[in-house]
């Protein structure tokens, strides 16, 4: 088990430019011009998951080996994932109301209420019938869902997770997730009713693959000043157009291959000077933005109809600014909100344990 407790900086400059990938891809879905087209950047997911897997095997893997308990676990993760995504979901749900009102949105009163309802417990919201997004108030939402499934899952299972049964999980989920995948046309499963089984598979190999990763990567940590060419690999993988049955070959071989590939290779290297201090900062902001963009983008795109503008005629511009500003507003919420609120909860609710275990060091 390996006991350096430093950042993985490639690991935060990776998740950072996924979460910038997202925002531009989601923006043209909200008829905003992005700078940069990135058909394929919906697969910034799935390398989420895998970044997931290896952090958590990391930081997690030898306190639970330790005594620390399933519950403890979750609640950590709960106090990791939650402030922020409240945030995300109140500004979704100002957007809904607002659209609601306006007559603009897909949802009726009662439809409004229950997704505010399930979206308070991190549930999908059960109005399929009006709408068939799973998290209709902030759409990012999804994929935190499926996140603490398998964490869950995780939990429960690790002290089985022997090579040969991780190797089955991996190869059992890989197998499910290829037929979500040609049955959808795509790898972007999950997020929508019509093919919400296939977020299980699609979450489940890329979170143990990244645990298995982190099993089998390098000890040694080389720095070198070509590190960061490895982070922004993806940005390859998101901006390659595909269209019938090549996309969802791609989808599987970028989500199988290349992206295990990337990570494995990712920390074993380290950026040095300015790209590290760049990509520390990626990663501190990568999980606010990507939990509030959506709704920003919605209220942009009902803003802009409202006052007669057409988002389709809106410049790339448009799209550049919201993403420094989000970028921005992201770090603000991390400093001055998320990181004294974490320690605060952290303090009342773990602090028996980590006295606990302190004591046993």
């Amino acid at each position: 088990m390996k006991s350096d407790k430093s950042l993985y900086l490639n690991l935060e400059g990776l998740r950072g430019i996924a979460a910038i990938a997202v925002f531009f891809l989601h923006a043209s879905i909200n008829g905003i011009q992005p700078p940069v087209s990135l058909p394929g950047s919906y697969l910034a997911v799935d390398l989420f998951f895998v970044l997931s897997g290896f952090v958590i095997e990391f930081a997690f893997g030898g306190r639970l080996e330790g005594g620390m308990s399933p519950g403890r676990f979750i609640l950590a993760r709960l106090i990791r994932l939650y402030p922020l995504y409240i945030v995300g979901s109140i500004a979704g749900l100002l957007s809904a109301t607002i659209a609601f009102f306006l007559h603009a949105g897909e949802l009726n009163a009662p439809g409004l209420f229950a997704a505010a309802v399930s979206a308070l417990f991190m549930l999908p919201s059960p109005t399929a019938d009006q709408t068939n997004v799973v998290f209709v108030l902030n759409t990012p939402g999804w994929s935190l869902f499926f996140e603490l499934f398998v964490n869950t899952l995780y939990v429960v299972i690790r002290p089985l997770l022997t090579f040969q049964v991780l190797s089955g999980i991996i190869l059992v989920s890989a197998s499910l997730l290829c037929y979500a995948t040609f049955s959808a046309g795509h790898g972007d499963v999950g997020s929508a009713w019509s093919e919400f089984y296939g977020g299980f598979p699609r979450v489940c190999f890329s979170f143990f693959v990244g645990v298995f990763l982190f099993r089998v990567a390098p000890a040694a940590r080389k720095p070198s000043a070509y590190a960061w060419i490895i982070a922004v690999l993806p940005i390859i993988v998101f901006a390659i157009p595909a269209s019938g049955v090549a996309r969802p070959i791609l989808d599987i071989f970028f989500v199988m291959l290349v992206f295990p590939a990337i990570i494995y290779f990712a920390v074993a290297h380290e950026p040095l000077g300015l790209k590290a201090k760049l990509f520390r900062l990626l990663g501190l902001i990568s999980y606010p933005l990507y939990v509030i963009h959506y709704p920003i983008l919605e209220m942009t795109r009902r803003a802009l109809r409202l006052f007669g503008a057409d988002p389709v005629h809106q410049s790339a511009l448009l799209s550049f600014g919201l993403a420094v500003g989000i970028a921005l507003l992201s770090w603000f919420l991390v400093v001055v909100y998320d990181q004294p609120l974490r320690r605060l909860v952290s303090a009342k609710l773990l602090s028996s344990r980590t006295k606990s275990q302190s004591a046993q060091l």
